[in-house]
């Protein structure tokens, strides 16, 4: 939220103050401060949940849970008690100074200010939910922030997705919630103290907003359970018409698993698909540079040829059952843009800092000072942070100078990425001209398009263009964790642009997903929530599963389904993910119920140590997951982190999730790794084992055990045939990852710590 957001306590009334002018008001305006002469009478709005009562001053009088029938009004002291609707004007929030109710409308009076601004508020109430709605406002100009809906409560314990308010009474715990209904509607819901405070927020400063009037936010109340929340939210939705929403939610797809795709080529894409129905993935997320050239606005792909190419690429994919999604990036452009960079950098590119040049820059200067008036500090020094622009020119500092005399220093990249054909060049620069920094992404591959300045909106509508013509079943919003601030007003702004960008370009999409800051923000937006980037270069493959989990939780804001991933297999960089690594990842998956995302590189995945076993590991999880046959309390016990759990099955077809333990196996444990479920199940052990060298025809002898005491079977599912070298001893084949169940063995560990590698 906006800092200024934060800084009013909510349930504390606006100071009431003395009558004052707005600039451009007009001196004969000052009658409607007259407006509040009789008392109106009280009014009281009900669901089958929750009642609000408006008193005659327009104070929000009462807040009734009608469930617990519990009181949440803040305090019953008149004088303590909030209006239902305030205003921040010369940088303050004000009370109203008049009230009036006609019918469902509520219409209060601020004349502290001149002229005097009057706010209109309808309140429809339905079987879960009432609505308010702002119908009309006059002198708006002299409003800088209007709070429709304030309410003060006491005895909140905490707030869950920035909508919802969660109490306590006497052991039956419940919500109190307000769900913004547009874009530009923002609530604000936190504790204060021992109460807490609901808001909902209209500021016009912010990008786009077109003003108050239409606003809207529904508040109910409900039990805190997942169902009970989906359930009040999906009236909500459906009632007003909003897109998505938790219907999309439900959809059986979203329980299937997404393979996201990078570096394949044209004449792989059936293998591709291959690879989907191997590992049992439900979609296929094709990364945006391997669909779309983003150099030139989301052309086709060269590889493709053609967005037909793609589409019936698609089309085929779906006669199989397999959807597949276009990644992209809509509110970032290319960095060597041959459009917006090439020729000149366009205005529509974000800035978020200026300065001005203090002495003329000429074309050929690539080193020394590009000296500013004033100091430059605070400005950013990160490798893909110091591209600033002047004129039209893109130019490349390397440090600051803040001290006089002030400014960039060098060496510099003039005209970086301008100086090819039909390129802009270096140009020359007079003293005075503004300089401004752009907005990077963190990989220094793009930058951030003004939301305000029309830049956001005409990438959309490209993107939305190119999303139909390839005929993609489902689109993923990527960035939004890095778009303009503030995020909470932003994200759902941008995702609203992209949904109806894509419905009026004629799109026929199955549900839309995007990335990080949309927890609470997006509204119905986005369907799918829990991806995360692994940063395998500060940490382990199954630390960043650890930091995965926790987004897991059971977040009302954003009802059903969740995924684990981005999970990368086999990374470019930080190499092969191995069995057990996979594995971690997966029984997270099935112990939370939850799909998962690997993000695979087509060139790197044929190389993978077990790649069989491993996709055939990845689709029988899948498979368990889907069909709901874990027991309950192996997936609740496979939540604990920092622990290995595998997947086992028994002979007469049952599935256990067990807790294992890494084996030492034999004299040659560099050859081959394994584990051992770390309990029995119905009197049996179970060990699994695959070998850690490509290739060759590598086997483990066990001593002390016999045929009849254990049964192998291949990563398939199939009998491996065991050899008896001696009385006592068996032979076990290991060219790919075996599963091994023994009936007999007093020290299972050391049975294996006993063998011999061959």
């Amino acid at each position: 939220m906006p800092a200024k957001f934060m800084k009013t306590p909510g349930s504390v009334e606006p100071r009431r103050t003395a009558a004052r002018r707005t600039p451009a008001a007009p001196l004969a305006a000052i009658g409607v401060l007259l407006l509040s002469g009789s008392a109106a009478p009280g009014a009281t709005y009900s669901t089958s949940d929750v009642s609000i009562t408006i008193g005659s001053d327009g104070k929000v009088t009462s807040i009734l849970d009608l469930t617990t029938g519990v009181e949440r009004i803040k305090t019953t002291i008149p004088v303590y008690q909030v209006h239902l609707v305030s205003i921040r004007t010369g940088g303050e929030f004000v009370a109203p100074t008049g009230y009036s109710l006609s019918g469902n409308v509520l219409t209060y009076t601020f004349g502290s200010v001149t002229p005097a601004p009057v706010v209109s508020v309808q309140v429809n109430t339905y079987a879960r939910y009432m609505r308010f709605k702002v119908t009309s406002v006059t002198n708006g100009g002299a409003i800088e922030e209007l709070r429709f809906v304030q309410l003060a409560t006491r005895d909140s314990l905490d707030r869950s997705a920035e909508r919802l308010m969660r109490y306590n009474d006497g052991g039956h715990q419940r919500y109190l919630g307000l769900y913004q209904l547009d874009e530009y509607t923002q609530t604000i819901i936190g504790p204060a103290g021992a109460g807490g405070y609901l808001h909902a927020d209209v500021d016009p400063a912010l990008p786009l907003c077109p003003g108050f009037v239409g606003r809207g936010v529904a508040l109910f109340a409900c039990d805190i359970d997942l169902p009970a929340v989906r359930d009040v939210l999906e009236l909500v939705e459906q009632g007003e018409g909003l897109p998505l929403g938790t219907p999309v939610k439900r959809l059986p797809t979203l329980k299937r698993s997404t393979i996201f795709w990078a570096n394949f080529h044209y004449n792989d894409r059936q293998r591709m698909l291959e690879i989907a129905h191997a590992v049992g993935a439900g979609h296929m997320l094709i990364f945006r540079d391997m669909w779309a050239d983003v150099q030139h606005q989301y052309a086709p792909l060269a590889m493709w040829g053609s967005y037909a190419n793609i589409k019936a690429w698609v089309d085929q994919c779906n006669a199989e059952g397999i959807l597949v999604g276009a990644h992209t990036l809509p509110t970032y452009l290319a960095n060597n843009s041959s459009v917006y960079i090439l020729p000149g950098v366009d205005p529509r590119i974000r800035r978020d800092r200026s300065i001005t040049l203090a002495a003329d820059l000429p074309a050929n200067q690539t080193d020394g000072l590009i000296q500013t008036t004033t100091s430059p500090a605070g400005w950013p020094t990160g490798e893909y942070e110091r591209d600033i622009v002047i004129g039209q020119e893109l130019i490349q500092y390397t440090s600051l100078k803040t001290s006089p005399p002030y400014g960039f220093l060098g060496p510099f990249i003039r005209a970086k990425n301008q100086t090819g054909a039909g390129g802009l060049g270096p140009q020359d620069h007079a003293t005075g001209a503004a300089i401004e920094r752009l907005v990077n992404t963190a990989e220094g591959t793009a930058y951030q398009l003004g939301l305000a300045n029309g830049g956001t909106a005409e990438q959309i509508a490209q993107v939305a263009a190119a999303v139909k013509q390839a005929g993609f079943n489902y689109v993923y919003a990527d960035g939004m964790e890095e778009i303009e601030p503030p995020f909470g007003y932003t994200t759902g702004l941008i995702l609203s642009m992209y949904y109806k960008a894509l419905v009026d370009a004629g799109a026929q999409l199955d549900y839309f997903e995007s990335s990080a800051n949309t927890m609470g923000y997006s509204w119905p937006l986005v369907s799918v929530w829990g991806q995360m980037d692994y940063y395998l270069q500060n940490d382990t493959f199954k630390r960043e599963v650890d930091r995965n989990v926790p987004h897991m939780s059971r977040d009302p804001g954003n009802p059903d389904p969740r995924q684990l991933g981005w999970a990368p297999m086999c990374h470019p960089s930080f190499g092969q993910t191995s069995t057990d690594e996979l594995e971690y990842l997966l029984a997270r998956s099935a112990a939370y119920g939850v799909p998962i995302v690997v993000h695979m590189w087509a060139w790197n995945i044929d190389g993978w140590l077990n790649r069989d076993a491993n996709f055939a590991l990845m689709k029988k999880y899948e498979e368990v997951r889907l069909a709901g046959v874990l027991p309950a309390a192996e997936r609740e016990l496979a939540k604990t982190l920092g622990r290995d759990f595998m997947l086992f099955s028994g002979e007469d077809g049952s599935h256990h999730l067990l807790p294992v333990q890494l084996l030492n196996v034999g004299d040659n444990a560099a050859s081959v790794r394994g584990y051992l479920s770390s309990t029995p199940v119905d009197g049996r052990r179970y060990a699994t084992l695959w070998p850690l060298q490509p290739g060759g025809n590598a086997s483990v002898r066990l001593m002390g055990v016999n045929p009849q005491d254990i049964v192998v079977r291949d990563y398939a599912g199939n009998l491996v045939s065991v050899a008896a070298p001696s009385p006592g001893q068996v032979r076990i084949p290991l060219a790919s990852r075996v599963y091994i169940r023994l009936s007999a063995a007093p020290d299972v560990a050391q049975l294996f710590a006993d063998a011999i590698v061959e």
